[in-house]
């Protein structure tokens, strides 16, 4: 859906209405979903992107990933919540919390 199809049309910039009013990504475990309609957005650390895997064989394969050419700032491994956790930069400095049941 496109900033023009949306219920917010009327409330958006002129310039924005051929943009998707929100992205997803979606694997059979896994969705990601992102926008991009909140202005001009200059990077920093305030914000880190969460992945919820449902099998911990997974989120060690996505840490794994993302940590490559990045920084591991906590390394995944069980959580005092009784889950498996990690939390890494990418290398494109993408602060990434990746989290799943303990096996």
């Amino acid at each position: 859906m496109t900033v023009t199809d949306s219920p917010m049309a009327d409330q958006m910039p002129a310039e924005h209405a051929d943009r998707p009013v929100r992205g997803s990504l979606t694997t059979s475990t896994i969705t990601l979903n992102a926008s991009d309609l909140a202005g001009d957005i200059t990077r920093n650390q305030s914000v880190s992107l969460i992945l919820q895997c449902n099998d911990p064989a997974q989120a060690h394969t996505l840490f794994a990933r993302l940590a490559q050419g990045g920084e591991i700032t906590h390394p995944l491994g069980p959580s005092c919540w009784e889950s498996t956790f990690g939390h890494v930069t990418d290398r494109y400095g993408i602060r990434w919390m990746i989290n799943a049941p303990q096996a």
